[in-house]
């Protein structure tokens, strides 16, 4: 058991980092979340309290729960032990890149609504210095752009930010959820 662990819970959902490693005995200290509907869901499952998706203030000041990571000052984030991450995913998906192309926008890294949010973990990682942390994306991260993508990742959070070793797995969550 984990008891005592505290955990940041990054671009949160609902919840579904934070139901796993409670489950573990590690303690959530602070989350941040920007879908306004998914904020009021995690605040009424997670946090014992209901921040309706229209009370803007009750978002814009809350000491534990941040809507959007870019208005976020890290000094501000209370310490915590590991940082889990779900950042936003259709800006690497085989289906996102592939509308985006269509489209004429960015995609990845170049994608300065989605994709730069990596830098936004990076930035809570520099300042806050968990011990660890947890990213989750979607498969196709790992051969964007022919894997130059995820390869610049794992260089920046090894050699920038000095996490050594920096271990990923490809997993297949389909006997779990609905999705592969």
């Amino acid at each position: 058991m984990n008891d005592g662990l505290r955990f940041a819970d990054l671009f949160a959902g609902i919840g579904g980092f934070r139901y796993a490693f409670e489950a573990a005995g590690c303690k959530c200290i602070w989350a941040c979340e920007i879908d306004k509907f998914a904020r009021h869901t995690y605040s009424v499952n997670h946090m014992g309290e209901e921040l309706h998706w229209r009370d803007h203030d009750k978002h814009r000041y809350h000491p534990h729960f941040a809507a959007d990571v870019r208005d976020v000052d890290a000094k501000h984030i209370p310490d915590f032990d590991i940082l889990a991450a779900g950042f936003p995913c259709p800006t690497f998906s085989i289906a996102g890149v592939s509308k985006r192309n269509s489209l004429g926008w960015k995609h990845g890294l170049d994608d300065e609504e989605k994709g730069q949010l990596f830098f936004e973990i990076v930035r809570i990682i520099d300042e806050k210095k968990p011990a660890a942390f947890l990213l989750e994306n979607v498969k196709h991260l790992i051969y964007h752009k022919g894997g130059k993508t995820f390869t610049y990742m794992l260089r920046v959070l090894r050699e920038d930010l000095g996490y050594e070793p920096v271990t990923w797995k490809l997993f297949d969550a389909a006997k779990l959820v609905p999705q592969h």
